[in-house]
């Protein structure tokens, strides 16, 4: 039923003003991840195609922009990953695995009293590659790995690290998105590059853009998965996990549609 209406969204919207775009733009010294690709771009129908740029807001702060899911016990975060332009697929899977589920995480948080459930739950649809998945269309979040050669680097860094929030649908108060891709630089997602478990930093930060939270201002406390040495924090390094007040701004961005 999601699904179907998801769609049905998507159409209404696209019709009336081609796919809107968000983007969350992160920085990059280690951070390999990237978004969209050509083909989301391509099918826009050239009439309001916005782009809107998140600005450097706190770090541990709500940037209002975020998938819809988080406010519904009864839609889980449903994810895959998609081999863009760079493979290994396989170990990018266990590694996003690692990142989402081990540890301080983003799982299993803002309970529904009503539904008896979690607002935010993460579920692996990784089976296959995204592009073979026959439930495609119910995915929230899809994880996509790309070269240096690959198409729109965020920014002007090869690998660097983004987030596009797609097909904009009016929420409670403000709007929601059905789709987040968050484009991830292969060799740091497989291990294959950067510092030693570097992945667990790029994939969970990139999805605290997915869940709402902006990028750090240089403010280095309290901490948080938004805040590294590429946001004036040297002393933090690479975070690995949310800290509890990434948890904390999570709920309350669930709680709040």
């Amino acid at each position: 039923m999601r699904a179907q209406l998801r769609r049905h969204i998507h159409v209404v919207v696209a019709g009336i003003i081609g796919r809107s775009l968000t983007i969350f733009f992160a920085k990059a010294t280690w951070i390999g991840s990237k978004t969209l690709t050509v083909r989301f771009v391509a099918v826009a129908f050239g009439v309001g195609l916005f782009f809107g740029m998140l600005g450097s807001a706190g770090a541990s702060h709500s940037s209002g922009l975020h998938i819809g899911s988080v406010h519904d016990a009864n839609a889980n975060e449903n994810w895959c990953v998609h081999e863009d332009g760079y493979t290994g697929w396989a170990t990018a899977l266990g590694n996003i695995r690692r990142s989402l589920y081990g540890g301080s995480s983003w799982q299993d948080h803002a309970w529904d009293p009503a539904m008896l459930a979690y607002r935010v739950h993460f579920a692996d649809f990784s089976a296959d590659d995204c592009s073979f998945l026959p439930q495609r269309s119910a995915m929230w979040v899809e994880y996509w790995l790309r070269s240096e050669n690959s198409s729109e680097p965020c920014r002007s860094s090869v690998t660097s690290s983004c987030v596009f929030l797609y097909q904009p649908y009016a929420g409670a108060t403000h709007t929601e998105y059905f789709l987040a891709i968050a484009r991830l630089y292969g060799p740091y997602t497989t291990g294959d590059a950067g510092p030693l478990g570097f992945y667990a930093h790029q994939v969970n930060h990139e999805t605290g853009h997915v869940l709402g939270l902006a990028d750090g201002d240089g403010t280095c406390s309290p901490a948080s998965i938004m805040h590294s040495a590429d946001y004036g924090c040297p002393g933090t390094g690479y975070p690995s996990n949310p800290s509890q007040s990434d948890i904390d701004t999570e709920i309350s961005v669930a709680n709040n549609p």
